[in-house]
């Protein structure tokens, strides 16, 4: 699973929005309470998607994520804005994002 909160004195980012997946005690951890409320979070930026990156996000949307929605059910929001590796974007006012190739650990699965 991943999920990090990244905050700043203008700004919540969470990087990932992953569920836990395996035995029972690891998928009630996804019923666990978020550090901030979903509404204060400002941008989610998803590495890759997976579950275990991306999983979280209709349970993220359903707690008020993203605080300002669509009037109406039937229009159409662009949520997932590719991003291209090495370029920078700005996700927030103020905030910057380059994506860099990481990969993955080493015995990782």
């Amino acid at each position: 699973m991943s999920k990090f909160l990244v905050e700043s004195g203008h700004v919540r980012v969470l990087v990932d929005c992953g569920l836990f997946q395996g035995g029972a005690e690891l998928r009630r951890r996804n019923w666990d309470k978020l550090p901030c409320d979903a509404a204060d979070i400002h941008a989610v930026v998803v590495t890759h998607a997976r579950l275990d990156h991306c999983g979280y996000l209709p349970r993220l949307v359903r707690h008020g994520w993203p605080k300002h929605r669509p009037a109406r059910p039937s229009t159409t929001v662009k949520f997932f804005d590719p991003v291209p590796v090495g370029s920078e974007v700005e996700i927030t006012v103020g905030t910057r994002l380059t994506l860099h190739r990481g990969g993955h650990f080493l015995g990782s699965a």
